[in-house]
This record gives C-alpha cells, sequence and structure tokens, in this order.
C-alpha cells in the first residue's frame, strides 16, 4: 500500500461569525481524504488544541500530534464573489525540534513514505522538516508560505523569501494563481528552482511547468460551484498519487483535474 504522508495544520474554519458553527479543514484534511479514497494509507503529522481533537481523530487518519494550546484558525467573509480571510490564530510550528520530542511510535511516520505532501496554510512547516523526513515523492502546496497577517488577523499576500532554499528540496511544488495573485514573474522565478511546479487555474485547468518548458492541461468537465474549498488540496493529492503510480508529470494533470472537477461537484451537491 502507499504510505502518505501529510505534513501541516488541521485547520478550524468558522462559517459565520459565531465560534459553535465551525468545521474541520487544512490542506491535510482535504488531501488526506483524497489519498485515502484514491488508496493511500494516510499519516499526519499536525498541531491542534485539544477541542480540535475529537474532530481530528474522527478522520481516521494515523496522526501524530505536536501538542499545542491553540488550534489554527481562519474566518472567510464573502463580500460577493471576492473572500476576505481572517486568519485568528495559530497552533504551534511544525519543525524538527517539535517532531523530535514526539513518542518513538509517533516518530516512526516520518521515515520510509512513499509520497510526503508539505500542505502548510500559516506558514507553520519550517525548513528543517523537510529535511528530517524520508519520501520516494516529496511535494508542497505552496499557499501556506504565501500568507501573512496584519495585526487585525486579516489575510495578506506574503512575498515568500525563503523559495530559493525551500523549492530545490521538492519534487512537486503546488500552487494556484490566485496563491501568486497571476503573477507571472513569479511564476517563472519559482520555476529557477523547482524541479517540477503546477499552476492551477480554476476552471482553466492547470499548467505544467519544467526546465523545459510549460503545458496547458483543461478539465474534461468545468463545475461551477458555490463553495469551491479544498479543491486544490483534492487536486494536489490527485496529481502526487497519480505521479507516483506513473512518473509522468502530464497524465498526473489530467487526473488531478477530473479529481477536482469531482470534489467541486460533490461540494456543491450539499447546497
Amino acid at each position: 500500500m502507499i504510505s502518505y504522508l501529510l505534513v501541516g495544520h488541521f485547520a478550524k474554519d468558522i462559517i459565520i461569525k459565531d465560534p459553535l458553527s465551525c468545521k474541520i479543514g487544512g490542506g491535510v484534511y482535504y488531501s488526506g481524504i483524497i489519498a485515502r479514497k484514491l488508496g493511500a494509507d494516510v499519516k499526519v503529522l499536525s498541531s491542534y488544541s485539544k477541542e480540535m481533537e475529537e474532530d481530528v481523530l474522527s478522520t481516521s487518519f494515523n496522526i501524530s500530534g505536536i501538542p499545542s494550546a491553540r488550534t489554527t484558525t481562519f474566518e472567510n467573509i464573502y463580500q460577493g464573489e471576492e473572500r476576505v480571510q481572517y486568519w485568528h490564530e495559530s497552533a504551534e510550528e511544525i519543525n524538527e525540534k517539535a517532531a523530535g520530542a514526539l513518542s518513538s511510535k509517533d516518530k516512526k511516520i516520518l521515515k520510509g513514505n512513499s509520497i510526503i505532501q508539505f500542505a502548510p496554510i500559516a506558514d507553520e512547516v519550517k525548513k528543517d522538516i523537510l529535511e528530517a523526513v524520508e519520501g520516494e515523492i516529496v511535494g508542497a502546496t505552496l499557499q501556506g508560505w504565501l500568507r501573512g497577517r496584519e495585526d487585525d488577523g486579516k489575510v495578506f499576500f506574503n512575498h515568500w523569501k525563503e523559495y530559493k532554499e525551500f523549492l530545490p528540496l521538492l519534487d512537486i511544488a503546488i500552487a494556484s494563481e490566485e496563491d501568486v495573485r497571476c503573477d507571472y514573474e513569479m511564476i517563472k522565478e519559482y520555476s529557477k528552482y523547482a524541479k517540477l511546479l503546477v499552476i492551477t487555474r480554476g476552471g482553466k485547468g492547470c499548467s505544467v511547468i519544467e526546465k523545459g518548458g510549460s503545458k496547458e492541461y483543461s478539465p474534461k468537465k468545468v463545475i461551477q460551484g458555490k463553495d469551491y474549498t479544498g479543491a486544490g488540496d483534492a487536486f494536489a493529492a490527485g496529481y502526487l498519487m497519480e505521479y507516483y503510480r506513473t512518473r509522468d508529470p502530464y497524465a498526473s494533470a489530467i487526473k488531478a483535474n477530473d479529481i477536482a472537477a469531482e470534489h467541486i461537484e460533490r461540494e456543491e451537491a450539499r447546497f
């Protein structure tokens, strides 16, 4: 069986301005669900508070948790089609020191993995943990390294200063156009350091960028949903799983587009 390790925070997502109206989220959650549906044994290295423990354990993933007094918490406010996001709290950083303090049983998930996906949502995944884990294929969704927050918690785009150090450690780096603010000069810059860079483009599909150039892949089916939450994470898990099986970056793009569309369709069916 494929062993799939996810590294990043679970999120508490506030639905409305009411602390009782929340749901579990985060890249590790959405990517984990898809990876498991595709046949992987899913493990997660995360950090969260006791208030989230029941929700986290209900996933039935193999969890190694770094203790925290807080859970990373986001609130999304939609104004028409525009989203304003607030980042209220953060759990503990995920670094080599924190991982080193885990029990011997929990440390076992760090080694011998088929796939590792770093899925930061709040700049919580540090460079030393990238170097401390082992996987045949190492990928990351870049979103959480591209976020900053103002004093009131409002999220803003953060120019990622460490990309030259992080990207060469990855086999596959995945980001959305929204993550990089559609800055094609930035994408070009990242592609200098990434072995394989995949940029998702919503209903237009994705771009696969290697040293030799770029190819565009459109989805077979475009779903106009009300809630696209987790679609990028579904894409990432689909891409990494297919790449592990085929080592084909282009077949992986086609498969991942289909999986993201299926995810949006399922979310839309809830309304």
